[in-house]
Protein backbone atom coordinates (compact mmCIF):
# COMPACT_ATOMS: atom_id res chain seq x y z
CA UNK A 1 0.00 0.00 0.00
CA UNK A 2 1.40 3.57 -0.90
CA UNK A 3 2.15 5.66 2.20
CA UNK A 4 -1.08 7.62 3.20
CA UNK A 5 -1.58 10.62 4.76
CA UNK A 6 -4.31 13.77 5.45
CA UNK A 7 -2.97 14.38 1.67
CA UNK A 8 -3.47 11.15 0.14
CA UNK A 9 -1.94 8.36 -1.66
CA UNK A 10 1.89 9.41 -2.61
CA UNK A 11 4.36 8.54 -5.35
CA UNK A 12 8.26 8.40 -4.36
CA UNK A 13 8.95 8.43 -8.63
CA UNK A 14 7.50 11.31 -10.23
CA UNK A 15 6.64 11.21 -13.95
CA UNK A 16 9.41 12.65 -16.22
CA UNK A 17 6.94 15.40 -17.92
CA UNK A 18 6.63 16.95 -14.22
CA UNK A 19 10.13 17.98 -14.85
CA UNK A 20 11.94 20.57 -17.34
CA UNK A 21 15.10 19.18 -18.08
CA UNK A 22 13.91 15.09 -17.97
CA UNK A 23 10.67 16.22 -19.77
CA UNK A 24 12.66 17.09 -22.94
CA UNK A 25 14.18 12.99 -22.83
CA UNK A 26 10.54 11.84 -23.77
CA UNK A 27 10.38 14.18 -27.30
CA UNK A 28 11.76 11.64 -29.25
CA UNK A 29 8.71 8.64 -28.29
CA UNK A 30 11.21 5.92 -27.48
CA UNK A 31 11.80 6.38 -23.75
CA UNK A 32 9.02 7.03 -20.51
CA UNK A 33 10.49 7.78 -17.05
CA UNK A 34 10.98 9.04 -13.70
CA UNK A 35 12.87 11.18 -11.45
CA UNK A 36 12.82 11.59 -7.61
CA UNK A 37 12.69 14.83 -5.88
CA UNK A 38 13.63 15.09 -2.03
CA UNK A 39 13.94 18.32 -0.17
CA UNK A 40 17.72 18.92 -1.15
CA UNK A 41 20.91 19.20 1.57
CA UNK A 42 19.78 19.33 5.22
CA UNK A 43 16.78 21.72 5.05
CA UNK A 44 14.75 18.99 5.82
CA UNK A 45 16.22 18.86 9.29
CA UNK A 46 16.38 14.94 9.22
CA UNK A 47 19.42 14.22 7.62
CA UNK A 48 21.71 15.27 4.80
CA UNK A 49 20.53 14.16 1.47
CA UNK A 50 23.33 15.78 -0.38
CA UNK A 51 26.62 14.97 1.51
CA UNK A 52 28.78 16.99 -0.85
CA UNK A 53 27.05 19.84 -1.83
CA UNK A 54 29.07 22.93 -1.75
CA UNK A 55 28.09 26.95 -0.69
CA UNK A 56 27.74 27.59 -4.18
CA UNK A 57 26.10 24.17 -5.03
CA UNK A 58 23.74 25.30 -2.34
CA UNK A 59 23.32 28.75 -3.13
CA UNK A 60 22.42 28.11 -7.07
CA UNK A 61 20.26 24.85 -6.36
CA UNK A 62 17.28 24.31 -8.87
CA UNK A 63 15.31 23.22 -5.48
CA UNK A 64 12.69 26.10 -6.50
CA UNK A 65 12.74 26.26 -9.54
CA UNK A 66 9.68 24.92 -11.75
CA UNK A 67 7.01 23.49 -10.39
CA UNK A 68 9.37 23.56 -7.15
CA UNK A 69 7.56 27.24 -6.48
CA UNK A 70 4.39 25.97 -5.23
CA UNK A 71 4.21 25.24 -1.53
CA UNK A 72 2.69 21.76 -2.39
CA UNK A 73 5.33 20.67 -4.40
CA UNK A 74 7.68 21.44 -1.66
CA UNK A 75 5.23 19.54 0.86
CA UNK A 76 5.70 16.40 -1.05
CA UNK A 77 8.98 16.28 -1.64
CA UNK A 78 9.17 17.06 2.55
CA UNK A 79 6.93 14.09 3.20
CA UNK A 80 9.36 12.13 0.75
CA UNK A 81 12.22 13.03 2.90
CA UNK A 82 10.88 12.55 5.75
CA UNK A 83 9.61 9.08 4.81
CA UNK A 84 12.99 8.12 3.28
CA UNK A 85 14.45 9.01 6.97
CA UNK A 86 11.59 7.67 9.23
CA UNK A 87 10.25 4.40 7.06
CA UNK A 88 12.76 3.19 4.86
CA UNK A 89 11.18 0.19 4.33
CA UNK A 90 8.01 1.39 3.04
CA UNK A 91 9.90 4.42 1.14
CA UNK A 92 11.67 1.94 -1.09
CA UNK A 93 8.23 -0.45 -0.89
CA UNK A 94 6.40 2.26 -2.38
CA UNK A 95 9.23 3.14 -5.28
CA UNK A 96 9.69 -0.36 -5.96
CA UNK A 97 5.70 -0.15 -7.46
CA UNK A 98 6.01 2.99 -8.71
CA UNK A 99 8.95 1.64 -11.23
CA UNK A 100 6.40 -1.16 -11.66
CA UNK A 101 3.89 1.20 -12.35
CA UNK A 102 6.62 2.80 -14.73
CA UNK A 103 7.59 -0.44 -16.61
CA UNK A 104 3.97 -1.37 -17.25
CA UNK A 105 3.69 1.75 -18.74
CA UNK A 106 6.26 1.57 -21.09
CA UNK A 107 5.58 -2.24 -22.38
CA UNK A 108 1.77 -1.39 -23.17
CA UNK A 109 3.52 1.88 -24.93
CA UNK A 110 6.70 0.12 -26.57
CA UNK A 111 9.23 2.58 -24.71
CA UNK A 112 11.73 1.90 -22.70
CA UNK A 113 12.52 3.04 -19.44
CA UNK A 114 14.84 5.32 -17.11
CA UNK A 115 14.48 6.64 -13.97
CA UNK A 116 16.78 9.43 -12.15
CA UNK A 117 16.41 8.79 -8.34
CA UNK A 118 18.92 12.04 -8.02
CA UNK A 119 16.29 14.83 -8.88
CA UNK A 120 17.21 16.90 -6.08
CA UNK A 121 19.72 14.73 -3.48
CA UNK A 122 22.73 13.19 -4.18
CA UNK A 123 22.13 9.47 -1.90
CA UNK A 124 24.19 6.53 -2.70
CA UNK A 125 20.91 3.99 -3.21
CA UNK A 126 22.99 1.22 -4.22
CA UNK A 127 24.10 1.21 -0.21
CA UNK A 128 20.41 0.07 0.27
CA UNK A 129 20.07 -3.46 -0.29
CA UNK A 130 16.82 -3.74 0.56
CA UNK A 131 15.11 -6.32 -2.25
CA UNK A 132 15.90 -9.73 -0.73
CA UNK A 133 19.72 -8.78 -0.78
CA UNK A 134 19.61 -6.72 -3.82
CA UNK A 135 19.79 -2.93 -4.28
CA UNK A 136 17.28 -0.98 -6.48
CA UNK A 137 20.02 -0.35 -10.02
CA UNK A 138 20.08 -5.13 -9.47
CA UNK A 139 16.51 -5.55 -8.74
CA UNK A 140 15.40 -3.44 -12.10
CA UNK A 141 17.97 -4.85 -14.21
CA UNK A 142 16.32 -3.75 -17.37
CA UNK A 143 15.96 0.11 -16.11
CA UNK A 144 18.27 2.94 -17.43
CA UNK A 145 19.44 4.69 -14.55
CA UNK A 146 21.56 7.72 -13.89
CA UNK A 147 22.47 11.13 -11.79
CA UNK A 148 24.40 13.58 -11.43
CA UNK A 149 26.91 12.99 -8.47
CA UNK A 150 29.93 14.80 -6.53
CA UNK A 151 30.31 12.01 -4.40
CA UNK A 152 33.69 11.08 -6.21
CA UNK A 153 33.95 7.60 -4.65
CA UNK A 154 31.04 6.86 -5.44
CA UNK A 155 31.33 7.56 -9.08
CA UNK A 156 34.26 4.98 -9.37
CA UNK A 157 33.33 2.56 -7.61
CA UNK A 158 30.02 1.73 -9.28
CA UNK A 159 29.73 -1.69 -10.47
CA UNK A 160 26.21 -1.65 -11.71
CA UNK A 161 26.31 -1.52 -15.99
CA UNK A 162 22.59 -0.17 -15.57
CA UNK A 163 23.61 2.85 -13.46
CA UNK A 164 25.51 5.97 -15.29
CA UNK A 165 26.75 8.77 -13.31
CA UNK A 166 28.01 12.38 -14.49
CA UNK A 167 30.29 14.07 -12.05
CA UNK A 168 29.30 17.18 -11.28
CA UNK A 169 31.92 20.35 -10.99
CA UNK A 170 31.97 22.67 -8.45
CA UNK A 171 34.07 25.07 -6.79
CA UNK A 172 36.04 23.23 -4.25
CA UNK A 173 36.25 20.24 -6.94
CA UNK A 174 37.94 20.87 -9.71
CA UNK A 175 40.76 18.24 -9.21
CA UNK A 176 38.58 15.23 -8.95
CA UNK A 177 36.68 16.66 -11.59
CA UNK A 178 39.68 16.60 -14.09
CA UNK A 179 40.81 13.30 -12.40
CA UNK A 180 37.30 11.78 -13.62
CA UNK A 181 37.56 12.81 -17.25
CA UNK A 182 41.05 11.03 -17.20
CA UNK A 183 39.37 8.28 -16.20
CA UNK A 184 36.60 8.33 -19.10
CA UNK A 185 33.52 9.90 -17.04
CA UNK A 186 31.56 12.89 -18.02
CA UNK A 187 31.47 15.78 -15.57
CA UNK A 188 29.15 18.15 -15.71
CA UNK A 189 29.73 22.01 -15.54
CA UNK A 190 27.28 25.06 -14.98
CA UNK A 191 28.39 28.55 -17.79
CA UNK A 192 27.56 31.63 -17.02
CA UNK A 193 25.83 33.87 -19.93
CA UNK A 194 23.96 32.00 -21.27
CA UNK A 195 26.10 29.87 -24.52
CA UNK A 196 28.32 27.05 -24.03
CA UNK A 197 31.86 27.33 -25.15
CA UNK A 198 32.50 24.30 -27.83
CA UNK A 199 35.35 22.81 -25.58
CA UNK A 200 36.28 23.77 -22.24
CA UNK A 201 39.74 22.33 -20.85
CA UNK A 202 40.56 20.92 -23.57
CA UNK A 203 37.49 18.72 -24.13
CA UNK A 204 34.57 18.83 -26.03
CA UNK A 205 30.84 20.43 -24.41
CA UNK A 206 28.16 18.71 -24.89
CA UNK A 207 25.21 20.28 -24.53
CA UNK A 208 23.13 19.19 -21.71
CA UNK A 209 20.37 20.89 -21.61
CA UNK A 210 18.40 19.50 -25.00
CA UNK A 211 17.84 16.46 -23.19
CA UNK A 212 19.01 14.20 -19.98
CA UNK A 213 19.78 10.77 -20.59
CA UNK A 214 23.42 10.68 -20.01
CA UNK A 215 23.34 7.11 -20.76
CA UNK A 216 22.98 7.92 -24.61
CA UNK A 217 26.20 10.54 -23.98
CA UNK A 218 29.50 9.54 -25.53
CA UNK A 219 31.76 9.00 -22.92
CA UNK A 220 34.97 11.69 -21.33
CA UNK A 221 33.29 14.71 -22.50
CA UNK A 222 31.66 18.13 -20.26
CA UNK A 223 28.12 18.01 -19.70
CA UNK A 224 27.32 21.99 -20.28
CA UNK A 225 24.45 23.07 -18.39
CA UNK A 226 23.50 27.10 -18.25
CA UNK A 227 22.88 29.15 -14.85
CA UNK A 228 19.48 29.27 -14.53
CA UNK A 229 17.39 30.22 -11.43
CA UNK A 230 19.88 31.62 -8.80
CA UNK A 231 23.06 30.26 -10.65
CA UNK A 232 22.98 33.35 -12.76
CA UNK A 233 24.19 35.43 -10.30
CA UNK A 234 26.18 33.42 -8.86
CA UNK A 235 29.83 34.68 -7.83
CA UNK A 236 31.29 31.50 -5.62
CA UNK A 237 32.83 29.83 -8.48
CA UNK A 238 30.18 27.12 -9.16
CA UNK A 239 28.89 28.58 -12.49
CA UNK A 240 31.73 28.71 -14.86
CA UNK A 241 33.21 32.16 -16.07
CA UNK A 242 34.72 31.97 -19.28
CA UNK A 243 35.87 35.63 -18.79
CA UNK A 244 38.02 34.18 -15.30
CA UNK A 245 39.13 30.51 -16.46
CA UNK A 246 40.90 30.50 -12.58
CA UNK A 247 40.27 26.76 -13.05
CA UNK A 248 42.30 26.35 -16.15
CA UNK A 249 45.03 28.36 -14.31
CA UNK A 250 44.73 26.90 -10.93
CA UNK A 251 45.00 23.83 -12.16
CA UNK A 252 46.59 23.67 -15.82
CA UNK A 253 50.12 21.71 -14.76
CA UNK A 254 47.65 18.97 -13.60
CA UNK A 255 45.27 19.08 -16.37
CA UNK A 256 48.00 19.07 -19.06
CA UNK A 257 49.39 16.29 -17.37
CA UNK A 258 47.15 14.23 -16.88
CA UNK A 259 44.42 14.52 -19.35
CA UNK A 260 45.32 16.37 -22.60
CA UNK A 261 48.56 13.78 -22.79
CA UNK A 262 46.35 10.64 -22.36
Amino acid sequence: MKFQDKRGSMNILSKASTNHKTKKSLVSGKYDGGIVHLTPSNISGLGNVCPFASAGCKASCLYTAGFGVFKTVKAGRLRKTRLFFKHKGLFFETLHKDIDLLLSRCKKAGKRPFVRLNGTSDINWGNFKVFNGKNIFQEFPNVNFYDYTADYKKLIDNKESNYVMTFSLKENNGEKALKALALGFNVSAVFLGGTLPKTYLGVRVLDGDKEDLQFLYPKGVIVGLRAKGKARKDTTGFAVDLNKKSLDKSLKPWYSSKVVNN
